[in-house]
């Protein structure tokens, strides 16, 4: 009597092996692009903060005095390189990235500031970053008034 043999056969391992390989594939690739959206989701969140801050500077500085405020609005382009803010940024030229607390990070924030009329300023603020070889770009636009 032949004894059978309950074992798998070399293609029976070869076709396990490889469906294995394409699901532990296909895992790789999901953590990957999980990691880089979460990344990208970060540093979004960060240039709104940074962006957000800005806004806040310049809006206590409308409020301090608006004819000092005011005479800064000269269609001029600021960049705000220090974080907190604490002075009015240089003319732009090309902005450097922002130093947070000491620690140097991959954002540039500037702001552009116009004057539609007497009364009113165009508060156009920008925070830039490169990541993975990919540029983002976090805009924020509002209009101050002395009244507000």
């Amino acid at each position: 009597m032949k004894q059978r043999n309950n074992g798998f056969s070399l293609i029976e391992v070869l076709v396990f092996l490889t469906i294995l390989s394409l699901v532990f594939i296909a895992g790789a690739t999901v953590a990957t692009v999980s990691i880089k959206n979460s990344i990208t989701a970060e540093n979004k969140s960060l240039a709104t903060r940074y962006a957000e801050e800005l806004k806040e500077w310049l809006q206590g500085q409308k409020e301090a005095d608006w004819q000092k405020f005011n005479s800064n609005v000269t269609g001029a382009t600021y960049c705000f390189n220090i974080d907190p803010i604490l002075v009015w940024g240089s003319s732009v030229g090309t902005c450097q990235n922002i130093v947070d607390n000491g620690k140097q990070t991959i954002f540039q924030r500037q702001v552009a500031l116009s004057a539609p009329s007497a009364n009113q300023a165009k508060v156009s603020i920008t925070v830039k970053w490169n990541e993975a070889g990919n540029g983002f770009t976090i805009p924020l636009n509002t209009i101050f008034a002395p009244f507000e």
